[in-house]
């Protein structure tokens, strides 16, 4: 068994065990299991937790290459090891206190962490969450920038002023 941990942050370490990942805290008890593919930080008390990401070695031309990512589909953990969002995604984006962007088949939404709802759909080239503004990105070009914190995302996306198809609606997460 090959055993490995990371440098602790917010009180919480990655650990792997033959090449699964989970967190422990400062005490060395595991708060989110030992059976993701890959974790990264948390962020925000939320980290991203993927499965089905498989390294694999493999030639082409004669030319040995370490590692092909296989299938990612990636999720969120708490920091009480709860898993709030299924991991069913391509990406996960970004993290902010309310709110994570997430992306599948090259498109982005943004789910409302509280609610698990989905307030903003997939079909945007890009989201990106600033300080005081956001912007969406659809079919490679930038839409005007909507300024802004985090609680006038959730407006727009009720007032359904923000999706240009006129499809906005909560849908749920699982």
């Amino acid at each position: 068994n090959q055993l490995g941990y990371n440098i602790y942050q917010n009180g919480l370490a990655i650990i792997g065990i033959d090449n699964k990942y989970g967190f422990i805290n400062e005490k060395g008890k595991i708060v989110v299991p030992i059976v993701y593919d890959k974790v990264k930080k948390f962020r925000n008390g939320y980290a991203p937790v993927c499965i089905g990401h498989k390294r694999i070695a493999y030639e082409d031309f004669q030319i040995s290459y370490e590692a092909r990512i296989i299938n990612p589909q990636w999720g969120v953990v708490d920091k009480e090891g709860n898993l709030i969002i299924q991991p069913i995604y391509d990406e996960i984006k970004q993290i902010t206190d309310s709110y994570i962007v997430y992306g599948k088949d090259c498109l982005y939404g943004i789910i409302e962490i509280q609610s698990g709802l989905e307030i903003i759909p997939q079909h945007y080239d890009d989201i990106r969450i600033l300080k005081a503004a956001y912007r969406l990105y659809k079919e490679n070009i930038a839409l005007p920038i909507l300024l802004g914190n985090e609680k006038t995302i959730k407006e727009l996306a009720i007032n359904n002023n923000l999706d240009i198809d006129g499809k906005v609606g909560p849908t749920t997460r699982k």
